[in-house]
């Protein structure tokens, strides 16, 4: 069973691809509502799905080819919260404003048992995204679900096979969410044998359409390969961290500090990492999003060296030609690349090229040197990284076992070193300049509010950026950072005129030592936190995100 799903442009159409695919047994067709569209691409395709998405389904900006699909495809159809509101939309229901948003909140969905919700318990948990709702069905359309307060949760059409549901059964916290979509596969299978859909849509010839398949990995041209080794010792942990990247690395040609200062056992950060770009092997890459170039510098001749790429495309391929033989380690951190990736990286990720940064786009550090501490066993990992075979002493396993023979030295004689004294609080207190002030914020955040309520978006990041004429520096705002609020997933990233001083609660992604991939399972809101220190940010670290009241 093939879907076509049509991409509204929302954040869940790519978790809706895996659990079809799983479903159907085979990976879906995916169009974007503003692709070229004609009724010729139906053709071996079983059903359809129109995702969620920002907007008004009344809005052909917001809707794009999804109005078309929905009036004039003569195939089952499934509309998921936009798409839900799409289907109300053309049997001539109204979608107006909800009682109050829903986003991100999980409701009882009451039901009869059949059609899309037949074996399903009623009332089942399902998680809701939305801020506009279907209401005034006309006779044409039957509501199949609803909440205890009365919200359509579902319909389907009585004379076509067209059903919708307003919350999302791709989301992780939406219960019976495979079973619902695998009655849809049922559902399709039925209307397939007792009627063979013909499209009766005609016009022209087909227009090129890009069909989209997410699981396919991006196309990396072919390079040469370079064949890499990791070597490790390790010794007992025998000072603070603090200590360690003090004594060996501040100061250091591009440092980092991944800082685990709360670690609660290994339950939160087991392990920090520390390392610079010191080594033979280790480069450093900048990005220049607006002029589409990467600028790598290395400890080697022909260095600079800037190309012309897109930087996510450059990384793939410098990734793909390392074939890297990687011990087993405690930790996913094998060596390679580390550092920041900006906000306007967003525009190689569909986004729109809104802003010019003053600073890199993104400043990446390929570390072939780090220590790894592991709180949680009292362990300090030395990695380094060698490429055997190259004939050259400077970037051989000679040199390698040679910094990690010295680095334990320097470890063993720093071993029982009393930790500093804790900083001092910065003196006075600097003009801060705020991009928005108090009311212009605060106007910003009833906008914030104004757009969520019409739909036009689920979660807004609203940023503010401080400016202050100060002479701050990076490594003693850090330490009274660290110790004002510590956390198990803190960063420290010393890269030249930029400094990015960072303590985060949560991990957004993990990726392995293998190179993939997965969402962190400890991503969750805080309630309360202490406020962070009154020192002067780096450009990088003055953002700052309000969450939205936890009754949308």
């Amino acid at each position: 069973m093939r879907s076509l799903l049509v991409d509204n442009y929302d954040s869940f159409t790519y978790n809706l691809f895996h659990y079809l695919a799983r479903v159907g047994g085979q990976e879906p067709v995916v169009v974007r509502n503003d692709d070229p569209w004609h009724p010729s691409l139906l053709e071996g395709i079983d059903n359809v799905v129109i995702s969620p998405g920002p907007g008004h389904p009344a809005r052909s900006a917001d809707f794009g080819v999804s109005a078309e699909i929905i009036d004039r495809s003569p195939l089952p159809l499934l509309g998921i919260c936009l798409g839900h509101q799409g289907i109300g939309i053309s049997g001539g229901a109204s979608v107006r404003r909800a009682p109050e948003p829903r986003h991100g909140r999980t409701s009882p969905v009451l039901h009869e048992s059949q059609g899309l919700f037949a074996g399903l318990p009623s009332p089942f948990e399902a998680v809701r995204y939305h801020s506009l709702t279907v209401t005034d069905l006309p006779e044409e359309l039957e509501v199949t679900a609803w909440t205890p307060d009365g919200v359509v949760m579902g319909l389907r059409h009585r004379d076509r096979p067209q059903w919708g549901v307003q919350f999302h059964p791709e989301s992780i916290r939406s219960q019976y969410g495979h079973e619902l979509l695998a009655n849809f596969d049922r559902l399709t299978r039925e209307h397939r044998s007792g009627n063979r859909a013909r499209v009766l849509l005609h016009g022209g010839a087909p227009a090129p359409v890009d069909r989209r398949d997410p699981a396919e990995p991006r196309p990396v041209p072919p390079g040469p390969r370079r064949s890499l080794r990791v070597l490790t010792a390790e010794v007992p942990t025998g000072c603070d961290d603090e200590t360690v990247y003090d004594r060996l690395f501040r100061g250091g040609d591009h440092a980092f500090w991944l800082d685990s200062s709360r670690h609660d056992g290994g339950r939160g950060g087991r392990f920090s990492i520390m390392g610079d770009a010191s080594g033979p092997l280790a480069r450093v890459a900048t990005a220049d999003v607006s002029a589409g170039t990467v600028t790598v510098r290395s400890n080697g001749p022909g260095s600079p060296e800037t190309v012309r790429s897109g930087f996510l495309a450059w990384l793939d391929r410098d990734c793909a030609a390392l074939d890297t033989d990687v011990p087993p380690l405690p930790c996913d951190f094998a060596l390679g690349w580390t550092g920041y990736l900006g906000y306007e990286l967003k525009a190689e990720c569909g986004g729109d090229a809104v802003h010019r940064s003053e600073e890199p786009d993104a400043a990446m550090v390929f570390a072939d040197r780090a220590l790894v501490v592991d709180h949680l066993t009292g362990t300090t990992h030395l990695l380094a990284l060698a490429e055997p075979g190259t004939g050259r002493d400077d970037d051989g396993e000679a040199a390698a076992r040679a910094w990690l023979e010295h680095t334990r030295s320097l470890l063993s004689a720093l071993s029982g070193t009393a930790p500093a004294a804790p900083p001092a609080a910065p003196a006075g207190s600097p003009e801060i300049r705020l991009r928005h002030d108090r009311a212009a914020y605060l106007g910003l955040i009833a906008a914030c509010h104004e757009e969520i309520a019409a739909g036009e978006s689920y979660e807004i990041c609203l940023t503010n950026m401080a400016e202050a004429d100060s002479t701050v520096d990076p490594w003693e705002a850090y330490r009274l950072l660290r110790r004002t609020s510590p956390a198990p997933f803190g960063a420290l990233l010393s890269f030249g005129d930029v400094s990015v001083l960072s303590t985060s609660p949560e991990r957004f992604l993990r990726v392995s030592a293998r190179g993939t991939s997965s969402p962190a399972r400890s991503r969750a809101p805080v309630r309360a936190a202490p406020p962070p220190p009154r020192t002067p940010p780096s450009p990088r670290a003055c953002s700052r995100t309000r969450r939205i009241s936890p009754r949308t």
